[in-house]
This record gives structure tokens, C-alpha cells and sequence, in this order.
């Protein structure tokens, strides 16, 4: 007999260390493919141990991964899964198969999605396929598909509604019911590589199977339908941050409201850090250069910004602005700090703001002027602060040196109308013109 089990200790080590991997994952494609990765901000992540996944999958939701799939991916492999399956709720290919056929229909479906990757820059390892099937729906090349290409096996696992796993019972019998989608599901797709046959398991892996409670596939047309709202979100968000492709535009409806503007840009970006019921809590010290970010389950929410403020001339006409709406931002959370930065070339002054110790902005000195180095905040940071921030924040113009090195936490740069980002990390705000 064989034996359904959950997930040992080894294995939910790895899980842990594949969720890890998947949130750095997709804070590279934020920073690398903005749009993209402020849709993927949408999918909660989870790493799982189950005998029905292989590789990844996602029910609009949830964007699910095998752990010892995705972390034997490469880095650049990883940000590409993330993104192939944020495309397949975009696109709404989960309630798109109808009577298709499954094998047929999911290679369709990656086609059109893995072409769109392709020209945003992604590094995709592509099913064959013609050159006329570019910039075509998935049920236009669903028809024409040659009968041969229809085999092969897709990157990903496709799984539709009704949400019905495989089912492997101990006996190796199909328990009622459960015929149909035990065969049917294991068609999906399940090979990291196209073309390639599935891995077999290892003989311990035979005497088992694993059956993880975190692999809960749940298919809710309603919310799956919210995926053209977040498009057009988002995609207006992207627009006024000058971070829209242009050739995005196509897939994404005209925008009901207008775009938003930069405070709503800001809150809407701080606060997706804290969207799912996992929160980030910022690395020890000792384990910074790591930059081991862990998802944990905060008691009460809190979050703990360090604001830097570039005091150059050019600068301070955004200043009382920028200052009202971070008041509003930290007013929004029920604990916060806020470590305020007052730079020109060198540090003015810092400033400790918490709810205890709220702001006010009467009376509220400001001192510099001079020129503009942006590094110095990033060393105090480095220096002094006893835990990392969950956010840097630095409204600036961008007209100065920075440091080289990435840090091991965000950073926004909050750009003044005619600024520019000063480094190629970070995620770039550009403030609209009152």
C-alpha cells in the first residue's frame, strides 16, 4: 500500500526556502519590468510539496511552485515563471479553454503568453513555434496548432474550473469521482523543459505521496474577473511612471478612471508590501548581505520607513507637498517610524517620527541647499539604524551621485516633474506637475 503523507521536515524547510526565493523573484522583475511586477504584487506566493505539481501553476489568485522546481531554476528562470503565470490571469486563460482541447488549448495559451515575454525583454525558452502566430490570441493559434506541437509539454501547469486536483489514493485505485481528473489534470504540462519527457521519481519517491495542505487550488470567477480591473490599474499607474510598454497597450482596456497621481502611486506601492497575510520582516544585520527578506505573521501591523529628502535648491519647491502626503501615508498604518533625512551633500539633520511621536509640519526646518550626494543617507542607514527599513524612500531630483551597490531593502526614488532615476536599481515615482 502505498502511503499519502504531508510534507516532512526537510521538505518544509525547502519550502520556506523557496518562498523566500519566489518573493526575491518577484521584487527583481518590480524593479527590472515595473508593470509586470505590480501585477504579480496581486498573487499571493506560495511554495509547496505535492506529489500533483511539478513545476507551477496558478488558480488567479495564487501563484503556486514546486519547491525543488523552483529552486533549481536560475535566477533569471525564476523571474520568468513569475511572470508567465501573472500573464495567465491577465489574459484570464483559466476561464478562456471552454471545450477545448486541454494539451492543445494550454499550448495556445503559453504561446501567447511566452511571445509577449519575449519582446518585454524576458529571457523565455519558447515552444516551437510560426511567425505568424505573433501578436495572436490563443484561440487563433489554438486552430493552428499542428497535431505534433500539440505534445509537447508546457513549462507550466494548467489547471481549470471546477477546481479539481488529481487524486492518489493509497491503494493506487481512483476513488469515485476522481477518475476523470487524476487522468485529465496529468495531461496539463508539467516539464520544466518543452519537448522533454516528465522526471521520473526516485524509488522512495514511489513508496509516497505527498499531499500538501498549501496546495489548495481555488477557482472564483469573480475574482478572477477583477483581473481587467487590476490591468487597467495598473496599466494607468505604469503610464504615468512613463513604465507602460507600448506594446501592453492592446491587452489592456481603456481606462475608466484617470491616471492616478503620484502620492496615490506612492501609497498604493508601500502598502502592497503588506497586501497578503505574509508581511516582510527586514533581515538581521549579520544576514543583510544575504538579502534574506522572511515572510512572517506580524501580531500588529507596523512598518518602519526611513525618508531621505534631498535639500538641493531644486528640490524644495515639491517639499511641503511631498511632506503632507508622507504624513497621510504613515497615518494610514497603525505603527510606524520614520527616520527623516535632511541631505544636500552631506547629512543635515535626521529625525525620529513615530505615532507616539507624531509629525508636524509647522515649524519644520529645513537645512542644506548646497549641492547633492545621495549616497550619505544609504551609509547612515548602514551605520546607525539597529534593524533595516522595510522602505527607503528618497524624493529627490536625481541629480547626484549614488551609491553603486544596491541595498538589501527597497528603495523608492521619488522623483521631482524633471527628475531622473540616479541609479538603475530601485523603483522610480515620477511626481505629476500641480
Amino acid at each position: 500500500m502505498m502511503e499519502v503523507r504531508r510534507p516532512n521536515t526537510e521538505e518544509q524547510r525547502r519550502k520556506q526556502e523557496a518562498l523566500v526565493q519566489m518573493h526575491e523573484a518577484r521584487w527583481q522583475m518590480l524593479e527590472r519590468h515595473p508593470f509586470i511586477g505590480h501585477l504579480a504584487m496581486h498573487l499571493e506566493l506560495r511554495a509547496v510539496t505535492d506529489c500533483r505539481l511539478d513545476t507551477a501553476c496558478t488558480d488567479g489568485t495564487r501563484l503556486y511552485a514546486d519547491a525543488a522546481y523552483f529552486l533549481d531554476l536560475s535566477p533569471e528562470q525564476r523571474v520568468g515563471i513569475i511572470a508567465h503565470e501573472v500573464w495567465h490571469c491577465a489574459l484570464r486563460h483559466l476561464f478562456r479553454r471552454g471545450d477545448r482541447d486541454r494539451k492543445r488549448f494550454n499550448y495556445a495559451a503559453d504561446i501567447e503568453t511566452d511571445l509577449l515575454l519575449t519582446k518585454d525583454g524576458f529571457s523565455i525558452d519558447l515552444l516551437p513555434y510560426d511567425d505568424s502566430w505573433i501578436g495572436q490570441s490563443a484561440e487563433w493559434i489554438y486552430e493552428r496548432i499542428p497535431d505534433f506541437l500539440a505534445q509537447y509539454q508546457t513549462p507550466d501547469q494548467h489547471f481549470y474550473p471546477p477546481p479539481k486536483l488529481p487524486f492518489v489514493p493509497p491503494s493506487g485505485d481512483n476513488e469515485p469521482g476522481d477518475a476523470a481528473s487524476s487522468s485529465s489534470e496529468r495531461d496539463s504540462g508539467s516539464s520544466a523543459d518543452a519537448g522533454k519527457k516528465e522526471k521520473q521519481p526516485s524509488a522512495d519517491a514511489k513508496k509516497s505521496f505527498v499531499h500538501d495542505p498549501d496546495f489548495q487550488l481555488s477557482f472564483d470567477e469573480e475574482e478572477a474577473q477583477e483581473w481587467e480591473q487590476i490591468m487597467e490599474e495598473e496599466a494607468s499607474k505604469a503610464r504615468g511612471r512613463g513604465e507602460l510598454p507600448a506594446h501592453f497597450e492592446q491587452y489592456i482596456a481603456p481606462a475608466k478612471k484617470r491616471a492616478q497621481d503620484w502620492h496615490s502611486l506612492l501609497l498604493s506601492y508601500v502598502t502592497t508590501l503588506f497586501s497578503s497575510e505574509l508581511q516582510w520582516i527586514p533581515p538581521s544585520r549579520r544576514h543583510a548581505w544575504q538579502k534574506l527578506y522572511l515572510p512572517g505573521h506580524p501580531r500588529k501591523l507596523y512598518i518602519n520607513l526611513v525618508v531621505a529628502v534631498d535639500t538641493s535648491g531644486s528640490v524644495m519647491e515639491e517639499l511641503s507637498h511631498f511632506l503632507t502626503e508622507l504624513e497621510a501615508l504613515a497615518h494610514s498604518f497603525g505603527d510606524y517610524k520614520i527616520t527623516l533625512i535632511q541631505c544636500d551633500a552631506a547629512i543635515q539633520s535626521v529625525r525620529e517620527i513615530t505615532n507616539d511621536n507624531p509629525m508636524s509640519l509647522d515649524g519644520l526646518a529645513f537645512q542644506g541647499l548646497g549641492g547633492t550626494d545621495l549616497r550619505p543617507p544609504f551609509q547612515y542607514v548602514t551605520d546607525h539604524l539597529d534593524e533595516l527599513p522595510n522602505v527607503l524612500i528618497y524624493l529627490t531630483d536625481g541629480d547626484g551621485p549614488a551609491p553603486a551597490q544596491e541595498p538589501p531593502y527597497p528603495v523608492i526614488w521619488c522623483l521631482t516633474p524633471d527628475g531622473e532615476r540616479p541609479a538603475t536599481w530601485g523603483v522610480a515615482l515620477k511626481m505629476s506637475r500641480r
